[in-house]
């Protein structure tokens, strides 16, 4: 194993799934992440932001709503750490129809907001962060921005956004993660204060019975079909663990409270499958600064 798998085992997941990922959320969620990530959009979008972050933006159907509902004044980037998920947004957005992500937007201009002005030549660290070579570059379509990184190093100045949201990531950014505070406390630096943090996210249902047939269809039917449809088991058989054990919506709120969050609001779907919280950063106070 390389030493970016090591770093980031998940990544060579979603190499092998990334062509079939959206197929198959469109399967298993019977066509419902669609209206979830409506939901979340709406919230993102909630406080007037003129800067949004997709966290874990994946195949970028979160940045992507986001554009179609706002236009171009607002500033959208997309963020992952996988060049192939991203390489299907961009994709996905140059066949857009909308107006505020035009076709054909181009790759290997530095963002607003990254630190230093980030390039190659003036700073290696972030450089490595945001990949500019022929496969892995940053990409502008219209308002739409999209960059490959890693959460727990984030290129962007503290404060930079006015809302982030996250679509079905985040548990792999703290479920069983030896990194998860470090994912928070990252997230929270770049939103300025009393900035918008939306999470939608698979969650563990409080309804006992309904607890059980949701344990069925995520040990028995998700893997095995995922796996078929996609060519990659293993991948599935993580994705359907990780969303059977995760966290209750209740718990959830409490992580995010402990990393410097107040939650403004959550709510259940799907009875309870599916969780949508919406928190706002806290700012830190002058003594509890390291």
């Amino acid at each position: 194993m390389d030493p970016e798998s090591k770093k980031h085992p998940l990544k060579d997941f979603y190499k092998d799934i990334y062509r079939r990922y959206d197929l198959v959320n469109r399967i298993f969620t019977f066509g419902r992440d669609k209206y979830w990530r409506t939901k979340a959009v709406k919230e993102c979008i909630l406080n007037n932001p003129q800067s949004i972050v997709d966290i874990c933006t994946g195949t970028g159907d979160l940045a992507l709503e986001i554009a179609e509902k706002t236009g171009n004044g607002i500033r959208i980037t997309g963020y992952d750490f996988s060049a192939e998920m991203l390489e299907v947004a961009r994709e996905k957005a140059e066949d857009s129809d909308n107006s505020s992500v035009s076709p054909g937007g181009k790759q290997g201009s530095s963002a607003r907001g990254l630190k230093n002005a980030v390039s190659p030549d003036e700073n290696r660290e972030s450089a490595d962060a945001v990949k500019k070579d022929k496969h892995n570059c940053s990409s502008k379509v219209g308002s739409l921005e999209f960059i490959e990184g890693d959460v727990a190093e984030m290129p962007f100045e503290s404060g930079t956004f006015d809302s982030a949201g996250i679509s079905f990531g985040i548990r792999n950014l703290v479920y069983e993660n030896s990194n998860a505070g470090k994912h928070l406390t990252e997230i929270h630096r770049i939103l300025r204060d009393y900035g918008r943090f939306v999470v939608l996210e698979s969650s563990r249902p409080n309804n006992a019975i309904w607890r059980v047939f949701n344990g069925i269809y995520l040990r028995f039917i998700l893997p095995y079909l995922g796996g078929i449809i996609s060519g990659n088991f293993k991948a599935y058989r993580y994705l359907a663990q990780s969303s059977k054990n995760y966290y209750s919506k209740e718990e959830m709120g409490k992580i995010l409270e402990e990393a410097g969050f107040r939650i403004i609001r959550s709510s259940s779907l799907f009875m309870g499958s599916v969780m949508l919280l919406v928190a706002e950063k806290q700012p830190i106070s002058p003594g509890n600064q390291n």
